[in-house]
């Protein structure tokens, strides 16, 4: 493609759309008398959605100039997080008619999305290591799906926690308003975290079809996908059994959910370290190979 289309600068665009829709957002809750309700909530979803079009158009590129899916580093894969929170938005609104503000998907894609911007460096990051065949495309397509999920329910507990506090400290606003019932929320989440544990887990079983049966990916960088994804499988399944036991509240469900998320995060941007290793490791396989 040409050279044009090929320029990160469109993750840069995509954000800077991702930052307007929550600075709209922000100040319209700060000056009532700044828009009209419809009209605002427009302009709001309207922004995000632009800047959702301009990512999907990156990653598309990104993803079609390798002809593999964009999962190969923490750059893209981040992006791929926050390209997913906005799609949540439009999955939760669709499928179970929950409203959930585009001020806080902006906030949540804008603060993906940035991490991704932060791990830029690794933007030629095993541009060319990755074999082209349908079961990598498989592994890459579960671990988006899961990925998928597993943002939106980051996303719907994010909407739990700040409603259940609200009622609480008996706090009233537009911006709470907006938010599902508590336990409407409740619900959503336990069956987004159950569907992204199959996709997740469909991801670990191609991709370990693919790390043992002799496939010339990076053992080291299959394995560590294999790894971030059976931790979030293992810890969201906990969750899930202990709050389908009554073992646990609504509440204690949404703070360890955003916690595995996080630290899903953070587990994520290791593949930079990931990274580093393989390419020593090849590095000195070149050497041997010559002597």
């Amino acid at each position: 493609m040409p050279e044009f289309f090929q320029n990160r600068e469109w993750f840069f665009i995509a954000e800077i759309f991702y930052f307007a829709a929550f600075a709209l957002g922000f100040f319209s809750f700060r000056r009532k008398s700044a828009l009209p309700s419809r009209r605002l909530a427009v302009a709001i979803a309207g922004t995000l959605l632009i800047g959702w079009g301009v990512q999907f158009f990156a990653l598309y590129v990104r993803g079609a100039d390798a002809e593999i899916l964009p999962l190969r580093n923490t750059f893209e894969l981040l992006q791929t997080l926050g390209w997913s929170a906005v799609l949540a938005m439009g999955v939760l609104r669709i499928v179970w008619q929950m409203r959930v503000p585009a001020l806080l998907t902006s906030v949540l894609a804008f603060g993906l999305s940035g991490l991704g911007l932060a791990n830029a460096n690794a933007w030629d990051v095993f541009s060319g290591t990755l074999e082209k065949n349908s079961w990598v495309t498989a592994h890459a397509l579960f671990a988006i799906i899961g990925y998928a999920f597993w943002t939106a329910s980051a996303l719907v507990w994010i909407a739990y926690f700040l409603q259940d506090r609200a009622l609480r400290l008996r706090k009233t606003s537009r911006f709470y308003a907006m938010l599902p019932d508590l336990a409407s929320l409740d619900r959503v989440s336990g069956r987004l975290v159950a569907c992204g544990i199959v996709a997740l887990a469909g991801s670990v079983v191609v991709g370990s079809i693919n790390l043992f049966g002799g496939s010339s990916l990076a053992p080291l960088f299959v394995g560590y996908k294999i790894f971030v994804s059976s931790v979030l499988i293992l810890g969201n399944a906990w969750l899930v059994f202990l709050r389908r036991k009554n073992l646990i509240t609504g509440r204690i469900f949404a703070k360890r959910g955003l916690a595995i998320f996080l630290l899903g995060v953070i587990l994520l941007g290791g593949f930079t370290c990931v990274r580093t290793a393989t390419e020593n490791a090849s590095e000195k396989e070149g050497i041997e190979d010559v002597r």
